[in-house]
């Protein structure tokens, strides 16, 4: 099976654009490796330049075929981060102050309060929840 290396080809293909079109042509010709080949057509298509049908050997590049066994994936470090389903700080300061505004609306208007005691404690915990995961991304950097 052919593999080719995009990055490989892309990096070659600028490397080429400042060759002329006879060294192109003379690279097409000799030996070379699969992602080269693809640079110097790429570069030959875009000059708009006839691209002989005969070219030398292609081999595989020896940075494309590397295939990754299950032996190799088996000494790695695996970290699961672990979420606990439970209520933490954030959860239990939205609750707590939804709770204690709407009790202490409740006299005035029942269905008030408990909209009121829902909205205020959505949106605390929306916001706290975006200062721990920016709190967490801060530390890391």
């Amino acid at each position: 099976m052919h593999y080719e290396n995009k990055k490989a080809a892309r990096s070659a293909a600028r490397r080429f654009e400042s060759e002329t079109t006879e060294a192109l042509l003379a690279r097409w010709a000799a030996p070379m490796t699969r992602s080269e080949a693809t640079a110097v057509e790429r570069v030959l298509r875009a000059r708009q330049a006839t691209i002989p049908a005969e070219h030398g050997p292609i081999s595989d590049d020896e940075a494309a075929t590397n295939v990754i066994r299950i032996e190799d994936l088996a000494d790695m470090p695996v970290q699961k981060e672990t979420q606990n389903a439970g209520m933490g700080f954030v959860e239990g300061i939205s609750v707590a102050v939804g709770v204690l505004l709407t009790v202490m609306l409740w006299r005035s208007q029942a269905w008030l309060a408990l909209f009121y005691g829902f909205a205020v404690s959505l949106a605390l915990y929306a916001g706290l929840g975006y200062l721990r995961r920016f709190w967490k991304e801060m530390g890391r950097e």
